[in-house]
């Protein structure tokens, strides 16, 4: 791996243990803790429906504090 790829690894990671969002292909990830990885079925939803396909895969539930 090239020391570019591997700074972009690293950066993706930090964001993820930040409680962030970050779209990665392959295996890098599998190798952090309590990190779950969840596949969006359609992307391209508007943002309440995107925020509800979210809900339903990370199985958070929703309040009026965090909608």
């Amino acid at each position: 791996m090239t020391a570019r790829v591997e700074n972009f690894a690293w950066r993706v990671e930090q964001l993820v243990q930040e409680d962030s969002f970050a779209l990665i292909l392959g295996e890098r990830l599998s190798t952090l803790c309590d990190v779950v990885v969840g596949v969006l079925e359609r992307p391209q939803s508007k943002s309440a429906d995107f925020y509800r396909e979210l809900v339903g895969i990370f199985s958070v539930k929703l309040s009026p504090s965090n909608r």
